[in-house]
C-alpha cells in the first residue's frame, strides 16, 4: 500500500476457520487515516475481517515493550512476528 514503509507486530488468527483477524504496526511517513484505511481494505480481499492497526511514523520507535524495532531511513533492521 502506497505510504506504507514497514510493518510490525503483525499476527493474524482465526477465530474459528472462517473469522480471520489481524493486529499489526504500520510505519508511514506521515500519519494519515486514508492509509489505514487502504491496507484494511487490502486485508479484507485477502479474507482478512478483523483488523487492528497502530500507525506510527518513521521517526518514532515502536512504544510496545516486546518491540526492539528502532525505525530509522535505513530499513535493514526489520522485527517480525
Amino acid at each position: 500500500v502506497e505510504g506504507v514503509k514497514d510493518v510490525h507486530h503483525l499476527h493474524v488468527w482465526t477465530i474459528d476457520g472462517e473469522i480471520n483477524c489481524a493486529t499489526l504496526h504500520l510505519v508511514v511517513n506521515q500519519l494519515d487515516s486514508r492509509v489505514k484505511s487502504k491496507v484494511k481494505e487490502e486485508l479484507n480481499k485477502q479474507n482478512v475481517s478483523h483488523t487492528t492497526i497502530e500507525m506510527e511514523t518513521i521517526d518514532e520507535n515502536c512504544k510496545e515493550k516486546t518491540c526492539n524495532v528502532k525505525q530509522c531511513n535505513n530499513f535493514n533492521h526489520h522485527h517480525h512476528h
